[in-house]
């Protein structure tokens, strides 16, 4: 019975160091910006990762109507502050396409239309990356109950 049990205690080592073995990278250190792009009260907002000081570019959709230029929103939808929170690389409010570059985090950007001013919407788009894998737990969960019902084997055997 002592082999059965170490035999036992060895696989739910293995299953357990093998967790970490199955487990996704980790992200990298880069830091990124969430923006999120509300082309038009039509549509719907849409959330991009962008890096860092990076930029993004923006286009207006023709389709949408007479394009009336681009509102920049905080991430607590109060307007945002040119040259502390964003600055244009190319074009400007008013441009139907321009390059902005992303100084601050959580920002909203609106394309109004036909003279109608776009509501900043924000959309909770942002999923943690996965870590790791739900089946070794899980196998790690049997093979724990299967080592806990040998004890019991065990325990009826010696009676």
């Amino acid at each position: 019975m002592k082999k059965i049990l170490a035999v036992l205690f060895a696989v739910v080592l293995v299953f357990s160091l093998a967790t970490t073995a199955m487990a996704y990278t980790s992200p990298s250190g880069e830091k990124y910006f969430k923006v999120t792009i509300v082309n038009g009260t039509k549509n719907q907002p849409v959330a991009q990762k962008v890096l860092a000081n990076g930029t993004i570019e923006l286009m207006s959709n023709s389709k949408n109507g007479t394009f009336n230029g681009w509102k920049f929103y905080t991430a607590n939808k109060q307007l945002a502050v040119l040259g502390t929170d964003y600055e244009f690389v190319s074009g400007d409010a008013n441009s139907s396409k321009a390059t902005v570059k992303l100084l601050t985090d959580g920002l909203i950007i609106c394309a109004n239309y036909n003279g109608v001013e776009t509501k900043p919407i924000e959309v909770n788009e942002y999923v943690s990356p996965k870590t790791g894998d739900s089946f070794a737990l899980v196998l790690f969960g049997i093979m724990s109950l299967t080592l806990a019902g040998a004890f019991v084997a065990k325990k009826q055997l010696v009676k």
